[in-house]
Parts: structure tokens; sequence; C-alpha cells
């Protein structure tokens, strides 16, 4: 038997076709909230010197040589969407894909496999990702204020051997244990990459227990339960803190997918986590599942795009090209899929042992 017949040869349709997978693909940027696909993005507009020209100048933008982030220079400013032109804090880079100014805390992701940090808000780029290695949040250094130096730290280094497309494992510096690996971190000085993760005290067991992402911990406002959305580290021990608690206007808790809007853009976001900037605890809208959903929407983009120019040259060969593309949605889909499901999973033991300490007379719940 010969190869199956092209598609587009058996719809004379194809522009009420395109039509509406264009027409899907709008609605689910909208409803994913991916500004990056969506051809806009978030953060701030990055004000370049006007001495620095159209081609930019040396000391306008750099590229970090080991995070290999775009970083704005001391002449850069930016310009949210308040109107209000201002300087640009310590720890903000250039978004590759927007041009944008966006906080490095929360918006970045350590990429296993490449070694690398990658932008986990408002991907977009045509580099389709089809590696299932994980990435693990990125956490910047603090600098301790009272030495202007980064805290004495007893994190340990990542070691690629104890990686997998779940997640990455460390041993707890304190007490031996084995514990996940909730972000990565770059020591400023020795440039090691870090990984931060360790035990506290379950506020409903009472018992030693690993941190991990939706573990209860005690509201550090209200003294209720909240689940941890992310890690920090302390700005003076160098200690990993659990992160949580985060309210809206009205008080109520948010939890991830929650919408909020982001301070620099003003527009709408969903909820990811939760990190650390400026010495205060913040909703953030970057993550590995906003990423690998991005990065569904960017391969169904290409599907677009190869019906679009067989639409314009009709004689041209598809087939290959048009299998491709669907190859490629259909391994980002998977991707995006299994992180739904290892979350799905992850959620369902914590509910188990929700149930459990409920069963069994404990406290669980806001108080």
């Amino acid at each position: 038997m010969g190869p199956p017949p092209c598609p587009c040869r058996d719809v004379p349709q194809l522009d009420a076709v395109l039509g509406h997978l264009s027409q899907a693909l709008l609605h689910e940027g909208h409803r994913l909230k991916a500004w990056g696909v969506l051809g806009t993005g978030t953060g701030a507009e990055l004000l370049r010197p006007a001495s620095a020209g159209p081609q930019g100048g040396t000391d306008d933008i750099s590229v970090n040589p080991v995070t290999k982030l775009m970083v704005p220079g001391p002449k850069c400013m930016m310009l949210p969407a308040s109107g209000h032109a201002g300087s640009i804090p310590p720890g903000y880079f250039i978004h590759p894909d927007t041009g944008r100014v966006l906080p490095e805390a929360g918006n970045l992701g350590y990429d296993l496999q490449e070694a690398t940090l990658v932008p986990t808000t408002d991907s977009s780029s045509g580099g389709l990702r089809t590696s299932e290695a994980a990435i693990l949040p990125y956490v910047p250094f603090p600098t301790c204020p009272a030495t202007g130096s980064p805290p004495a730290t007893r994190l340990p280094v990542l070691q690629p051997r104890r990686t997998s497309h779940l997640g990455a494992l460390m041993t707890d510096p304190i007490t031996g244990i084995e514990v996940p690996v909730l972000a990565v971190t770059l020591h400023p000085q020795t440039r090691q990459w870090l990984t931060l993760g360790g035990t506290y005290c379950n506020p409903l067991t009472k018992t030693l227990a690993p941190l991990e992402l939706g573990g209860p911990m005690e509201d550090p406002v209200t003294g209720g339960i909240s689940p941890i959305l992310g890690v920090g580290l302390d700005e003076n021990t160098g200690q990993v803190l659990a992160l949580g608690g985060l309210r809206d206007a009205s008080g109520n808790l948010m939890l991830p997918g929650d919408s909020f809007v982001e301070p620099l853009s003003r527009k709408m976001v969903q909820l990811q986590g939760a990190a650390q900037q400026e010495g205060r605890t913040l909703p953030h809208m970057g993550g590995p599942q906003a990423l690998l959903d991005a990065n569904v929407l960017v391969a169904q983009r290409q599907v677009i795009t190869v019906l679009q120019r067989y639409q314009e040259r009709p004689g041209s060969r598809i087939q290959g090209p048009l299998e491709a593309a669907i190859k490629d949605m259909r391994q980002a889909l998977a991707l995006s899929l299994h992180h739904v499901l290892q979350q799905a999973r992850r959620l369902e033991r914590q509910l188990e042992a929700a149930d459990g300490i409920e069963a069994s007379g404990g406290r669980i719940g806001m108080h």
C-alpha cells in the first residue's frame, strides 16, 4: 500500500478549517492566559538609553555568562502599564521571546537536560520542547542586608545522577533524610547550582516530614493551615523557607489556578506558586506547567502554519511537514499531560493523608 492520502486534498473547505483552528488556538491561549503565545507578554516594557542607538551599546544589555540570561544595564529603565517609567531593580531579566522585563523570582526554571535557566512565563519561541527532563523552579540567591554579602548556607550541590523526568532528590543537610528538590539556586560566588529542599515539623501530624509542594504549613499571619506554594531562602541565615498563605483582596486563600493581576503589565494571569520578591511573599505565574501548556500551543500553531503554507501554494509538498508537525504536537501534549498526572497523583496522596488525619481525630483546614 502507498502512503495515505494527504488530508488537505480531502478538505476543500481548507479556509473554514484554518479559521476554526486559529479561533480554537486563540480561545485556548486566552483561557490559559498564555500572553507570550498571544503575541504580547507580561512584565514591563524595556526602555533602552537613547545613546545606545538601534544596535544597542556595550553597557546597554549584557548576557550573564553562567545563567545565559539577558540582563538590563544600569542606564536601562522600564515602563510598566501604570505609565510611570522607573529604574530596573536588581534581580530582573529581559525575556528572550517578548523583550519585556520581568523579575527572575517566579519566572525562571532550571532545565535539567540543558543545565541552564529557561523562562517559564510567556514562552512562545518556535523551538519546541520535546525533552522529558524535569524543570525545577529557580530561586535567586539572596544578599544579607547586614553584611551586603551572600549568607552562609549548607545547601547541597545539585547532583545530575539523582535527577529524573520526575524531578530530583537531595539529602537534607540537617537530618540526612532523602527529600525532593523543590527549587534550584545559583551561588553568586562559587557559581555552583545548589538545591532547595529539606524537612520541617508538619503542623498537622506534629512529626518530621519532607517539605513538599501542597503540603500543610502554618499560615504566618493567621496561624491557620495553608498549602506550601513554593520555597525561598532566608536572607540572613540562608535557610530554606516554606512559602504560602497568599490571600486575595477579599482575604480568601489563593491556590494554584486562581487568577490574579500581574502588577507590571496589569494582565490577568494564573497563579502557579509563591516566590519571594524584595522581602515579600508574592504570587507568581511562571512554572513547569505554564511552560508545557504554552509549548502545546506553539506546537498547534506550527500545524496551522504548515496548512497555511499549503493554502498559499496548493501544489507544494505537505504530507511530510504536516506529519512532522502533528508528531511534535502529540509529543508536546503528552509532556503536558504527563506533568498534570504527576501533580494529580501528588494531590491524591496528600488528600489520602489528610483524610487519615481527620479520621484519627487530627485537625485540618482553616481555624
